[in-house]
């Protein structure tokens, strides 16, 4: 494959951003939550010591969750242990130019890909071998200023991967925090994704993650979104190979006027495959959620599964939740359904609790949890049950401050057996293995 000209693609991308509208999707084009992105300081030069700004962050970080990450990545640079399915491409590199002849997204189908696009200096690539079993954990540090940085997953054929990744931000300015990820998967290979945003109020976030799965091949990715002013999400799942399973976590907590924009399209493209789409928000102070789930099963592909679940919880009367599921089916033999389930935290539940000696405080918190006992279950990594557990609880515990780092208690974390959703008990299928 030809290597790239960098320079006009950044260019075209830039282009792309000014020239393209912010929403563009007809049918959601009255349901996405508008955020205020300014990219005229980007690129600027920033505070000076910001190498180690990011070292007391990870020291800090390290401090109260013990974790160690095998790469770090800020603006201007990463450091790693040595792994040798993980590397990182800087903007000019030839290795950058073949990176980029992939090309993610498309940058005119989208504004924010084309923003990330034409501001993205670097690149990490995750390359897993044949045959190769890969354990990661990856922490995206906002510091001084924006981070956008493309991400290349690569898995040949029975390769196995473990991804954790942790996007965090203590910024003292207003900035953004964007992701563009590409997940390949050959066939017979396996991962778990997961991916998490803990950003402060003084980042915007946007996700943007496309992934194909090829024959045999299993992914599960699951994304959680607590911090950042505003998140603004558009991912786009494959099951492309025969036998293929794609599934897809989304866990969401918004307060004090956050605005969450997410948008999942999942799709089934082979016989024989199997697509699951579960999220669940809780909201609360005024804070909007969208959660936009949508399945398409492709003509010809026989026999294919597609469960879209999306549930919500309002934890007081002035948060919003918008839900719309939807499908598109061009094949008769196949197996699909989906669903939608809002409501408040139960009275009689928080009553029953304070009757017993807890606090309304705490009673919250213990209905939240339980509420995300089933999509946390549905993560295989016991670490990342524990963390994604501890920051949800710790946002509910400081009346829904964001951006904080947790400490990490495997107290927090409310086990449930067993990997279904409630779409798998279905009348219809609930006989299914």
């Amino acid at each position: 494959m030809p290597l790239i000209d960098q320079t006009k693609f950044v260019e075209d991308a830039l282009n792309d951003y000014h020239r393209l509208p912010e929403e563009g999707d007809s049918l959601y084009v009255r349901r996405f939550a508008p955020i205020d992105i300014s990219i005229e300081g980007y690129g600027s030069a920033g505070p000076d010591g910001k190498d180690e700004k990011v070292r007391r962050f990870y020291d800090e970080l390290h401090a109260r969750t013990g974790l160690k990450f095998d790469a770090t990545v800020w603006e201007d640079g990463w450091t790693a242990c040595h792994n040798p399915a993980l590397s990182l491409a800087k903007f000019g590199d030839e290795g950058y130019g073949r990176a980029l002849s992939g090309k993610l997204f498309r940058s005119g189908e989208d504004k924010y890909v084309a923003l990330l696009h034409g501001t993205a200096r670097q690149a990490l690539m995750i390359d897993v071998k044949d045959g190769m079993a890969v354990d990661l954990k990856v922490l995206f540090a906002v510091v001084g200023g924006s981070l956008p940085v493309q991400v290349f997953i690569n898995l040949g054929k029975d390769a196995k991967l473990n991804l954790f990744e942790w996007h965090a931000s203590n910024c003292t300015r207003p900035c953004f925090s964007g992701t563009v990820r590409e997940v390949k998967l050959g066939e017979g290979a396996t991962c778990e994704i997961s991916v998490l945003h803990n950003e402060n109020s003084n980042t915007t976030v946007l996700e943007h993650t496309k992934g194909t799965a090829g024959e045999g091949a299993s992914s599960t990715i699951n994304f959680v979104y607590t911090g950042g002013s505003a998140v603004r999400a558009r991912n786009s799942l494959e099951a492309s190979g025969r036998g293929s399973r794609v599934r897809v976590g989304e866990l969401a907590v918004s307060s004090k006027r956050q605005k969450f924009d997410l948008n999942t399209y999942v799709v089934n493209a082979a016989g024989g495959s199997e697509v699951r789409l579960s999220s669940a928000a809780v909201a609360m102070q005024e804070s909007v959620c969208y959660l936009k789930g949508f399945a398409r099963i492709t003509n010809g592909s026989r026999d294919a599964r597609s469960f879209v679940e999306e549930r919500g919880l309002l934890v007081d009367g002035t948060a919003k939740i918008n839900s719309i599921p939807s499908m598109a089916i061009g094949e008769n033999a196949v197996k699909a359904t989906h669903s939608s389930a809002m409501g408040p935290i139960d009275q009689d539940s928080m009553f029953y609790l304070m009757s017993r000696g807890v606090s309304p405080e705490a009673a919250k918190r213990l209905m939240v949890l339980g509420f995300f006992s089933g999509p946390i279950s549905g993560i295989r990594s016991s670490l990342v049950k524990e963390v994604v557990s501890s920051v949800i609880s710790g946002k509910i515990r400081s009346n829904g401050e964001f951006g904080e780092l947790p400490v990490l208690n495997a107290e927090n974390v409310i086990w449930e057996s067993g990997r279904e959703t409630g779409m798998e008990h279905h009348y219809k299928y609930r006989t299914e293995k």
